[in-house]
């Protein structure tokens, strides 16, 4: 998130640069011959933004927005998170700019919505006795985006009439990787395409 800054209105922001040479997220992603960074990371940030304001209160995201791709092209992106209050939470905004004279790019909104209680978690389901798809194992994407290694984290995907199960794990070189990115960009970004 890098650094917090509290704004006399109210107004929460995070500022923080990310780098195409050193930042995974950006390096392994590659959409024609463009790093990019991936929406799931967007989301990433925004949940850790929310927890950093929300404390231990319950909250949901809600109504989010994707208005333009965060892409780099051989250098590093100052990236601003600004957090509005809002009577139920939260307005979230997410933006960069390339060095500090070029004008700021919007590239996702959403809400953070306080909640009274948190929303029960589902039950698992068991998908053992589905059938396992050809697109097992394979990123969805692949044609089209030029993915780094924990990228290759596709199992085995199941598919009954509209309902799809996947498996997906990274790579055991990448699991410190968690302890920096819960919600990990690589595997949101995989199972949301799947």
């Amino acid at each position: 998130l890098g650094g917090r800054k509290d704004v006399v209105d109210g107004s929460i922001l995070f500022e923080s640069v990310i780098d195409p040479e050193t930042d995974w997220r950006v390096a392994e992603h590659v959409v024609d011959g463009a790093p990019v960074l991936p929406g799931a990371a967007c989301m990433e940030l925004a949940h850790a933004a929310a927890c950093a304001v929300m404390a231990q209160r319950p909250f949901a995201l809600d109504a989010l927005q994707f208005t333009a791709a965060m892409t780099f092209e051989r250098m590093p992106r100052r990236v601003l998170l600004r957090l509005a209050p809002a009577p139920d939470g939260y307005e979230l905004a997410i933006e960069s700019r390339a060095g500090m004279s070029s004008e700021p790019v919007e590239h996702m909104r959403a809400r953070v919505v306080a909640l009274d209680a948190p929303t029960p978690r589902p039950e698992p389901a068991s998908a053992s006795d589905w059938p396992v798809s050809a697109m097992s194992g394979q990123p969805a994407q692949n044609r089209l985006i030029g993915f780094g290694p924990r990228w290759n984290c596709v199992g085995d995907i199941r598919v009954v009439q509209n309902r799809v199960m996947g498996e997906f794990a990274l790579a055991e070189a990448f699991h410190g990787d968690l302890a920096v990115h819960p919600m990990h960009p690589a595997l949101l970004d995989m199972a949301a395409t799947i």
